[in-house]
């Protein structure tokens, strides 16, 4: 009696070698054919005295050739002699197992071209030809694994089904551990970060616009992480906004109206605040970077009954207003000692009309008004002054 070959022993022997290569049954490898006999013979199906325990390459290949027929998961890619079988419509856990694979490619390196990912594939043991990558790249994109990044040259990173299941660190966090004092990155210096010889645009394009890593300011491209984004912030006060907005403040007196502190803010970090998707927030932590930098503080006064929110450096304001207001006390002082109170318009009209102050005319105000209070509480506690009474006030 001539034993027939058992079909479905040797469909799942068939599945079972194409589990171990990705899917992929190259029949020109007596390697691959030794593979499904040994697991045919193993089986538990061959050891019946009707069933024959081993089989000849052709029926391998006739039951390949009749399997691709019903093209439910296997699929002829080059005549007789070259399958792909569906890895995630095999039986057991393929899909789990293509998935650590990839999850191991890219701890390592974030983009990857087709030549790179064959050559990690070849040292996990999947042997896939150069010809056929293409079809496996396609397959791992359909299910997400895969993301393509880029035209003019082909680079793929994780795709969402791989990346939000596994313990993949952020771009973000891989590039902020390589940024600058700055929380800034070089071209030259992203690909340090990521292991990549050549960034071109494509790559640059992807952290920027896709991935949201990056942001691209005039000559560096700042990393998207608070890490990053607090150095930067500390490294622009340090290397002159805070020196900038000081002149500033002393140009103006040493007070100045909240506009005009968030308009100077505003120009010296213009592309960093127009890059960010943040832009508010990272405006405000500059903002209150420079104040506690120069020690400048915020107050809010009324002024020609208007609320106005101010900064002021208090040492610098005061010791302005204590001047003036001695000046004022000084010349009230020797009028009164001149005996000559016909003179004291004159000293009022000088000091109603005194130096303008500020950019503002609201500082102006402000100012004016904190020095006539101190000038009259001077004057108030000189004794030898006493001529309110006798002057319009």
């Amino acid at each position: 009696m001539v034993r027939s070959v058992d079909t479905e022993a040797l469909k799942n022997a068939i599945q079972g070698e194409a589990k171990q290569n990705a899917g992929f049954l190259y029949m020109q490898d007596q390697d691959t054919v030794g593979g499904i006999r040994e697991r045919y013979e193993n089986s538990e199906e061959t050891s019946g005295l009707l069933i024959k325990s081993s089989v000849s390459e052709e029926n391998i290949r006739s039951r390949l050739s009749s399997l691709a027929e019903s093209k439910h998961y296997i699929t002829a890619v080059r005549d007789e002699d070259v399958y792909f079988l569906d890895p995630f419509k095999l039986p057991g856990n393929e899909s789990s197992s293509l998935k650590n694979i990839l999850e191991r490619l890219f701890r390592t390196q974030r983009y990857h071209t087709q030549t790179s990912i064959v050559d990690y594939l070849r040292e996990a043991d999947i042997r896939i030809a150069e010809d056929d990558l293409p079809l496996f790249v396609r397959e791992m994109k359909r299910r997400d694994l895969l993301r393509e990044v880029g035209v003019t040259t082909a680079y793929y990173d994780p795709g969402s089904s791989l990346a939000e299941n596994s313990d993949l660190q952020e771009l973000s966090v891989i590039l902020e551990s390589d940024a600058g004092r700055d929380g800034c990155l070089t071209v030259s210096g992203i690909g340090a970060a990521l292991d990549i010889d050549t960034v071109d645009e494509d790559i640059l394009t992807d952290l920027t616009e896709r991935v949201g890593a990056l942001f691209e300011l005039e000559d560096a491209f700042l990393v998207n992480t608070d890490k990053a984004l607090n150095q930067y912030v500390s490294q622009a006060v340090n290397q002159g906004l805070a020196r900038e907005f000081e002149e500033a403040l002393r140009s103006n007196d040493w007070v100045m109206i909240d506009d005009r502190l968030e308009t100077i803010l505003r120009r010296e970090v213009s592309s960093a605040l127009s890059a960010v998707d943040n832009e508010q927030d990272m405006f405000y932590d500059l903002k209150s970077a420079v104040i506690d930098a120069i020690g400048v503080k915020e107050r809010t006064v009324e002024i020609e009954g208007e609320p106005v929110k101010l900064y002021e450096r208090p040492d610098e304001i005061q010791s302005l207003v204590n001047s003036e207001a001695e000046r004022i006390r000084s010349d009230v002082a020797q009028k009164v000692d001149n005996d000559n109170p016909e003179s004291m318009s004159f000293v009022l009209q000088e000091y109603a009309t005194f130096n303008a102050y500020g950019s503002d005319e609201r500082i102006n105000t402000y100012v004016h008004d904190r020095i006539e209070t101190a000038a009259r509480n001077a004057i108030d506690a000189d004794e030898d002054i006493n001529v309110w009474e006798t002057i319009e006030t």
